[in-house]
């Protein structure tokens, strides 16, 4: 996979312990081109417990999921680890965020909890609106990208 394209039929998840983040990626969608709805959580156990929903068709599919690394209680590995043991969300986009490591230890982390991609999270409006807008069309991010792919 070399980029990620988000059908806009299907709502964005993004599970933030940090509750000003959700506002703000919140935001961010309404001014990129992405169409979809946003769905979010504050822990990793909400997320499954809607994931839980998804799997016995009582909620629809989400386009994909967007996680923090940084939570309490459960982290973004152990919640993109707990969805890929059901082989039923096996094509569900997983991109695990962080707040701001790029280190290499992480990206493994990442790659080996069965994350699709790992963004470090944009300090700002510009990188947020790239990567929403990446998601929305598909076309890869041009020069120095804060997205690496795994599949």
């Amino acid at each position: 996979m070399s980029t990620l394209h988000v059908p806009n039929d299907r709502d964005i998840v993004l599970v933030d312990d940090d509750e000003l983040e959700i506002k703000l990626f919140a935001r961010f969608m309404t001014l990129s081109l992405l169409n979809n709805a946003l769905q979010s959580f504050t822990t990793g156990e909400e997320f499954l417990s809607f994931m839980n929903e998804v799997d016995q068709e009582k909620r629809p599919v989400p386009a994909i999921a967007m996680i923090d690394v940084r939570m309490p209680v459960m982290n973004g590995f152990e919640v993109v680890q707990a969805v890929r043991a059901n082989p039923s969300f096996s094509e569900i986009p997983m991109v695990v965020m962080f707040s701001n490591s790029d280190a290499p230890v992480d990206e493994q982390k990442a790659r080996d909890a069965g994350a699709d991609a790992y963004i470090v999270k944009p300090q700002g409006f510009q990188g947020y609106l790239q990567i929403l807008n990446m998601l929305a069309t598909g076309q890869e991010i041009e020069g120095d990208s804060p997205v690496t792919y795994f599949k």
